[in-house]
């Protein structure tokens, strides 16, 4: 798909823009490298480049050590995980019927499980020739899982692959929640694209 559109794109002489956040940079990165950088630009949000595991796991199991009542075992073990997913994604709806506005019948959720405990790759290459601009917030519970660790990792991996990347901090959390969060990415968005 993103060789049509940056042959489309070419041939229509327009430029090409990529933009990801969490998760998805993953695949803009691969994707971006697979296919000698066509993207005049890219826009990373939040960035994870890895399904760091063991991280979410241990903090995970630290909440529900932490939480854990032996009077109550499966209420508090449920409490826990509630309270670990309530921080992780915060005013979002969780339920059998689904997450947020994703509907669980659309998704297979074992099969997403078993690909990310599974999932181990490394975003071992350099784009070159692509400006990235790089959001992240200083308040992201789930970049700050770990004390920080994945928010390192993932920067500093954002670093590495992406050779011309400015990064911009702001005070938000992860979906950037806060009104002033969401003007602030758009502002640096809008400085970011149309500067140069």
């Amino acid at each position: 798909m993103l060789s049509l559109a940056a042959t489309r794109a070419k041939e229509k002489g327009v430029p090409l823009f990529g933009i990801a956040a969490c998760y998805a940079t993953i695949p803009l990165l691969l994707g971006t490298m697979r296919t000698g950088e066509p993207f005049k630009k890219i826009i990373l949000i939040n960035p994870l480049t890895s399904f760091y595991q063991m991280t979410f796991l241990q903090t995970l199991y630290r909440s529900c050590k932490h939480g854990f009542n032996i009077k109550r075992p499966a209420q508090s073990l449920k409490e826990s995980i509630d309270n670990y997913l309530e921080n992780l994604f915060p005013n979002i709806v969780r339920g059998v019927a689904g997450f947020g506005s994703l509907s669980r019948k659309r998704t297979r959720v074992l099969k997403v499980l078993t690909e990310w405990l599974s999932g181990n790759f490394k975003l071992d290459f350099s784009l070159s020739q692509t400006p990235a601009l790089c959001i992240y917030s200083r308040q992201d519970p789930i970049l700050n899982l770990g004390g920080g660790t994945l928010q390192a990792a993932s920067l500093e991996c954002i670093r590495n692959v992406c050779s011309l990347v400015t990064f911009y901090a702001i005070d938000s959390d992860h979906f950037l929640s806060d009104p002033a969060s969401r003007t602030a990415t758009r502002r640096a968005i809008r400085a970011f694209l149309l500067n140069g």
